[in-house]
């Protein structure tokens, strides 16, 4: 049984999403979001908001939608009219390849921050798994129909086995600013990726 995703407005978690939200709420963002060809710019809002809940809370996509569908408070606290299904998601975002929505996110963060020109620079690299949410009876699949899908099988030691990618983001010390951030198949270990 999964824990249910409860506001707390105290929460120093959900001030920082609160604050996201805001922003991708803005006139700005949804300027960036038509730049970049991802339209419907609502939609899409709604979406991205959906996905960045599901990486906050480290929970799978269709697990948000029915949290957001079964708790009316939720939905009004995060400001929801409509909570679209789980499989429409999926296919808004099959639409995008990476470097789209990639290019979104830094252009967007870049507008936020100001050029360190001279200096040294302090890079933080970290990674984490992302796992496809398309295993829900638990089958086993072989390698060679994920790999047909462009998939793989990865291993973490907090998850156990799951099917997906891992992501390494390096971030900019000074400014938090994202710098790029790296797809792998399956889950090699940080030592390797670095």
């Amino acid at each position: 049984m999964k824990i249910p995703i409860i506001y707390d407005e105290k929460d120093p978690k959900w001030i920082l999403l609160l604050n996201i939200f805001k922003i991708i709420d803005s006139r700005k963002i949804h300027q960036e979001f038509t730049r970049n060809g991802i339209k419907p710019v609502k939609k899409g809002v709604v979406n991205f908001k959906i996905v960045l809940m599901s990486m906050f809370f480290a929970s799978d996509i269709s697990y948000v939608v029915s949290e957001l569908k079964r708790s009316h408070e939720l939905r009004k606290s995060l400001g929801f009219n409509q909570v679209p299904e789980s499989n429409q998601i999926y296919e808004f975002l099959a639409r995008f390849n990476q470097n789209q929505i990639l290019e979104f996110v830094i252009k967007t963060l870049n507008k936020e921050f100001k050029p360190i020109k001279r200096g040294k620079r302090t890079v933080l690299i970290d990674g984490t798994d992302i796992q496809v949410d398309m295993n829900w009876n638990k089958q086993n699949y072989t390698k060679k129909f994920l790999e047909k899908k462009g998939l793989y099988w990865a291993k973490s030691a907090s998850k156990g086995f799951y099917i997906g990618f891992k992501l390494t983001l390096a971030l900019d010390y000074h400014t938090g600013q994202p710098l790029t951030m790296l797809i792998h198949k399956g889950s090699k270990h940080d030592s390797e990726l670095f």
